[in-house]
């Protein structure tokens, strides 16, 4: 396995489903066109709602669209996650303390318009080292949950998957170069669905793929059995990052990083590969860009300035919630 500081990785990447999406990043929508999945007065359920993602777009949605009811629920799993409620409160978000492993929380909810699925257990290494029954009821079984209540409310349905779905032989055997600071992917591809822009949705998903990527590709199924059965208002899945041109390599972060911060800290290198890990992985979100006209504003070095600054001006509530 290379060193993990040249390991060329997108600074913020998922696959959803508008619907759909992964990340790297992953995304769908109704008809595999990207339309307005929200109207006026709308009452919004955001799982995984303290996590950085779900946090982030609740506090979104309450900023644009003030009418809109906007309610976040999580169950406060991963340390840290609980930072993010004064932000919820001061943003006029709703916040619910609620598992999506019981589906007695999720009903407390009441009735919502629409439901944006942020919920997982997402570290790969949870069920490596872990207890795997908490990344499968969570991932899966709470996607199921949500999915039930989403149907029986008629509401529409924006699920976040991850580019972990993509399975881990197949990406190790991608073509690649090693140059001073990444790796970088070579034009002519073995397979399907890889080239120089990085992974799109028609990748093989033939293999394994962790338990964490497993679970996720099976609640993107889910989703989409839903639609048919339920008729739950989704649609197709589109790769969401910030592509070849919003990635870094290891070792191009730990330079940022040293600028920003005045560290001299120099990464090192493991001869263990960790289960489930890559030399390299970029979303292609080619599809995803020629439905929509939603490009990346931020950049990866804007990105970590944004970082540094937030965990500078809170400082102490970051070393609280570490120690």
């Amino acid at each position: 396995m290379p060193p993990a500081s040249d390991i060329a990785a997108p600074i913020s990447s998922i696959r959803p489903t508008v619907g759909r999406r992964r990340g790297g990043g992953h995304l769908s929508s109704g008809g595999c066109g990207i339309v307005s999945i929200f109207v006026p007065d709308r009452r919004i359920l955001t799982t995984g709602g303290a996590g950085f993602i779900g946090s982030s777009l609740a506090l979104e949605l309450a900023d644009r669209h003030p009418a809109w009811e906007v309610v976040a629920c999580d169950n406060l799993y991963r340390r840290g996650s609980e930072l993010n409620l004064p932000r919820l409160r001061a943003g006029g978000v709703t916040f619910l303390h609620a598992d999506v492993r019981q589906p007695a929380d999720l009903e407390r909810a009441g009735a919502f318009d629409a439901l944006v699925e942020c919920s997982a257990e997402p570290s790969v290494m949870a069920s490596v080292q872990g207890d795997a029954d908490y990344v499968v009821a969570t991932n899966l079984v709470g996607a199921h949950h949500c999915l039930e209540l989403a149907a029986r409310h008629g509401a529409q349905v924006v699920f976040l998957s991850t580019s972990r779905v993509y399975p881990v032989a197949a990406l190790e055997g991608l073509a690649y170069t090693e140059g001073a600071k990444r790796f970088e992917l070579a034009a002519q591809q073995p397979v399907a669905g890889a080239s120089e822009r990085g992974i799109a949705e028609d990748f093989p998903l033939d293999g394994a793929r962790t338990l964490y990527g497993a679970s996720k590709l099976a609640a993107e199924l889910l989703v989409t059995e839903y639609a048919a059965s339920h008729g739950l208002d989704t649609g197709c899945t589109f790769n969401v990052g910030g592509g070849l041109s919003g990635s870094l390599s290891l070792r191009e972060t730990t330079a940022i990083c040293q600028e920003l911060t005045g560290s001299t800290t120099e990464p090192g290198s493991d001869p263990q590969t960790r289960a489930g890990d890559v030399p390299v992985y970029i979303s292609d979100c080619s599809a995803l860009y020629a439905h929509t006209e939603w490009r990346p504003r931020r950049g990866p070095r804007e990105t970590l300035e944004d970082i540094c600054r937030w965990i500078r001006d809170h400082e102490d509530l970051v070393s609280a919630a570490l120690a």
